[in-house]
């Protein structure tokens, strides 16, 4: 973990419960907590990308994030965290965790790197990824391996996004197939091309082909992954993709995925056909 603070205090080693991303790939059936929005590092709601007010923004160099934006996204993740590590950890541990993830949210808040207004679902997942990268660093620091502490990560977004009620995750993906939505991300990949600012996504609008996909996405450029790198902790890439395919899975809109930037590829080529099964691959 380079270029991280070093913890003067001691951390409590938390029992090992052996977490697998087959059983964590899916939201369990039942619901478990009722919450507001969520927005896990899935890129299912891509809209309003690079508006006017955030091309001037980015002119002569974009100013950070306001500290209470940040925190409020913390405070907005947290009780999916706590609900997640309370399933697999005593008590204690998890208000260690959770307090140690704060402070450490606090010393990365000024490096996450501006890329649009905070409310949009992509500059929302970057910032939402910091706090994923925070909490995996205190799991880390508590004793726990890599392997174990991002299923916890990937738990955490299981919880949040069953908040989301199953008619409110269909209609998001229904809606992914319409002519409107098309329009939208269009306007967002050309945008996106700009290249505003240095850690933003950028990625091409990939029409559909008959009788293999509706609409897809190829991202070239990833927000979370040049976040990351640059902490050193591109390990824990794979635990945020994988969670397109929860959310592809929630929503009915079939994600087909064959390469990832996580990976060395040219690209995260994502393919979308709605009603289709959806095909983890990492």
């Amino acid at each position: 973990m380079k270029n991280d603070p070093i913890h003067d205090d001691s951390p409590l080693k938390m029992q090992r419960v052996p977490v697998s991303f087959e059983r964590r790939a899916f939201l369990r059936e039942s619901a478990m907590v009722t919450c507001g929005i969520v927005c896990f590092g899935a890129v299912g709601s891509l809209v309003g990308c690079g508006n006017g007010d955030d091309e001037e923004a980015g002119h002569g160099g974009a100013p950070p994030y306001e500290r209470k934006i940040l925190l409020d996204n913390f405070e907005e993740q947290l009780p999916f965290y706590n609900r997640a590590l309370s399933e697999n950890k005593g008590g204690a541990a998890v208000d260690w965790v959770a307090r140690d993830a704060r402070v450490y949210f606090e010393r990365l808040m000024t490096e996450i790197p501006y890329v649009g207004d905070a409310h949009n679902p992509l500059p929302k997942t970057l910032i939402q990824s910091a706090v994923a990268l925070s909490f995996y660093r205190s799991l880390r620091a508590a004793g726990e391996e890599y392997e174990q502490a991002g299923n916890l990560i990937v738990e955490a977004a299981e919880v949040g996004f069953s908040a989301v009620s199953e008619e409110e995750h269909r209609a998001q993906g229904e809606y992914q197939f319409t002519t409107e939505w098309y329009r939208i991300q269009r306007f967002a990949a050309k945008k996106s091309q700009e290249r505003l600012y240095p850690g933003d996504w950028v990625f091409r609008y990939i029409e559909g082909v008959p009788d293999e996909f509706d609409w897809g996405w190829d991202f070239t450029e990833c927000g979370i992954l040049k976040l990351y790198k640059a902490r050193h902790a591109e390990e824990l890439l794979p635990y945020l993709c994988v969670q397109d395919f929860i959310i592809s899975k929630l929503e009915g809109t079939g994600l087909q995925r064959t390469k990832t930037l996580a990976k060395g590829d040219d690209c995260c080529n994502f393919r979308y056909r709605i009603g289709r099964e959806v095909r983890v691959t990492l």
